[in-house]
Parts: C-alpha cells; structure tokens; sequence
C-alpha cells in the first residue's frame, strides 16, 4: 500500500534544507517511489520556501486563514493528487503542518484510506536548548524581536511532545516516525531517505544534497541584527538584512553559551518531557543540552566604530521610512551621499553583505552615490 508522508518539522530541525533537497531530487525521488508535487522551482534554486504543503496547511491549519486551492476543496485535490501517483509514494513537507487541526488530520486520514493510502507523520526533535536558541534566533532573522535570549525564554513553548501525541493520535503510533536530528544534522537527507522513505541502500544512490540552508546567525551576527531590529518598522526588513548576512558566508560557525538560569528554566518547565519524547525515537534521544552548547556566562559583544556608523546607514537604505520608529533626536540625517557615512576617517573599509532577496546569494554592499 502507498504511502502518504508528511514531514511536519519541527521548527529548526533542518526543514528548509530537506525542503531544497526534495525539490532538487524530485525526479530521482519519483523514480524510487516517492512523488513530491507542486511547483518547486524556488526551492531547487536554493531559496527557503514554506514547503509544497501548503494546501494542506489551508485545510488542517484553519486558524491561519490561508487561501485556499482557488475555491475548490482541498480534500478533493489531494484525492486527485493521490491518484496522479499512480501508485507510488507521496510527500508533502510544511512546518506548519505540525499545528493541524486534529479532527481536519482525521479527514485527510479518511480520504488517503479512501485511495489506498497509508498516511505516516514524520517529526524530527532536537535538543530542548538547542531548539530554543534556535527558536530565538528566529524571531531575530524574521520577526523584529528586539528582546535578549533570558527575556525570550519566559514565552518560549515547545511543542515537541504535544505534537508527537497528537500525531499518534491522528494516524497511529506505528505510522509515525520521530528523529533526533542532533545525531542526523550532518546527513539529514540521507536519514529522511533511509528512515522515513525507506528507500534501499541498493536504490540510494545519485541524489544531491542540499548543504547549508538557512543557518542560524552567529552571536554577533543576532546581537547585530537585534539592534537594528529596534529601529526598523517591519520583520521584512530583519529578514533582508539576516538573509544578507547568511548568504554571504553560508558556512560561518557559531558558538551557543547559555547561563546555568537559563538552563535550570529550561530544566523546570521540559525536563520531564524529554523521557516520553525519547520513548519515540528511533535510537539515541534528546538531552535538555545538545552537542555545541555551552554553560557559562556570555561575553559581552560589542561593536566597532564602523559597526555603529554601519547601523546609520543601514537605517538610511532599508529603507527610508524604516529609521521613522526611532525617536526624532536619535535619527540620522539624510546626507547627499550616503558613502560619507560609512568612509569618513576609514581608509580600509571591509566588504559587507548587499541586500538580496530572500534565498538569494548576496555580494558586496552595493552604496548609492548622489
């Protein structure tokens, strides 16, 4: 029997890159037995996308008032879909997916039965501190978070056993399959292909991987983009200027520390969920501190002269109306040419990321001249 898969995240567990190596392999896929439909393009370029389940999301995920497949019903469309398979495999893959509507899920459950389809939930977990910087991080790149981690943590929900039990509860504990991506991140799509699609190792061969997708800023990269986010207007601007950034040194490491008050609030609200989510996977579990976080005390990160004139012109290029946030008194001057505010006394001055758009590589800051 053929099986409906759908990859629900969670959040910061590499779903963007799976995303990109889905649609760069989508044929190669099909040939091994796995469909992957929709339009892809932007995703095989490289671009982070939310994923080919989006019309799902519309139906299982009522409270985000997505548009709809046009006006047609959307357990009717993917009926259709599931015929196009003509008997093989099909893979739907949106972090969004994870916050489906139970009763909806029963109803997508229904009408695979109804075609002959199995439908197995696949979640990947991580580290609870791990997942939580991440989270953080997040809400820096895309969300114009402007607060410190410690203030970040006491809204901080993870969702991991919720999502698991609710997943059991929609399609059963066999058909879905939890794995811990700390122990996966380097071979992420060789895991989902071995152990969610079980695909052959006979059969496993030629597929591309997707490399670095969508990485996490560094400390100073957050701290950077944190600071600017108290003066833009929008998360749009955040995420043009976060994608600069990642784009333009995709493989830059990061070194996480966390306080011990950061791990004993951690520690009290999800310790004892870690044994019940660990009773789902396959192999070793989680911990409530992942490999790469340190305890201790953060330094202090501060910026250079060049940093802070950068930030001034910054506020001028992304765009004008961003800087209308900041108080009168602390707003910069428009000047006729912005490179006087980036030039003055620096005889050097650095390469820094252009803005591009998001999924796009980025090269040196391009500067208006008058």
């Amino acid at each position: 029997m053929p099986v409906l898969f759908l990859h629900i995240g969670a959040g910061k567990t590499g779903t963007s890159a799976l995303q990109v190596a889905f649609a760069r392999n989508a044929w190669l896929l099909r040939q091994r037995g796995t469909f992957y439909p929709g339009r892809n393009e932007p995703a095989a370029t490289g671009r982070i996308t939310s994923g080919n389940g989006t019309m799902l999301v519309s139906h299982l995920v009522p409270d985000l008032k997505l548009p709809a497949a046009g006006k047609r019903d959307i357990v009717t469309v993917l009926r259709e879909t599931l015929k196009r398979a003509s008997g093989k495999n099909v893979l739907y893959s949106s972090e969004l997916l994870q916050r489906f509507d139970l009763a909806r899920m029963t109803q997508v459950v229904e009408a695979a039965r109804s075609e002959d389809f199995t439908v197995r939930i696949a979640y990947y977990v991580r580290s609870i501190a791990g997942q939580a910087y991440s989270a953080y991080v997040q809400n820096i790149k895309r969300h114009k978070c402007t607060r410190r981690f410690r203030e970040f943590l006491t809204t901080y929900k993870n969702d991991f056993l919720s999502t698991i039990e609710r997943s059991v509860a929609a399609v059963g504990r066999n058909n879905v399959r939890v794995r811990n991506y700390d122990t996966v991140r380097k071979d992420l799509f060789e895991d989902f292909r071995r152990n969610v699609l079980e695909i052959q190792p006979a059969a496993d061969v030629g597929f591309i991987n997707p490399g670095m997708i969508n990485r996490t800023l560094t400390p100073h990269e957050t701290e950077f983009v944190r600071r600017m986010n108290e003066r833009f207007e929008s998360g749009r601007q955040s995420t043009l200027l976060s994608d600069a950034l990642i784009y333009s040194a995709p493989e830059s490491e990061r070194r996480v520390i966390i306080t011990e008050e950061e791990k004993a609030a951690l520690e009290t609200r999800y310790g004892k969920d870690i044994e019940p989510i660990n009773s789902y996977i396959d192999g070793a579990g989680i911990r409530l501190i992942g490999e790469g976080i340190e305890i201790g005390e953060r330094p202090a990160i501060e910026f250079s002269n060049f940093e802070h004139r950068l930030m001034d012109a910054l506020t001028l290029l992304l765009p004008q109306s961003s800087i209308t946030s900041v108080p009168a008194e602390r707003r910069p001057l428009p000047v006729p040419n912005v490179l006087r505010v980036l030039t003055s006394g620096d005889h050097h001055i650095p390469d820094v990321p252009r803005f591009a758009q998001a999924g796009r590589p980025a090269g040196p800051l391009e500067l208006p001249r008058p």
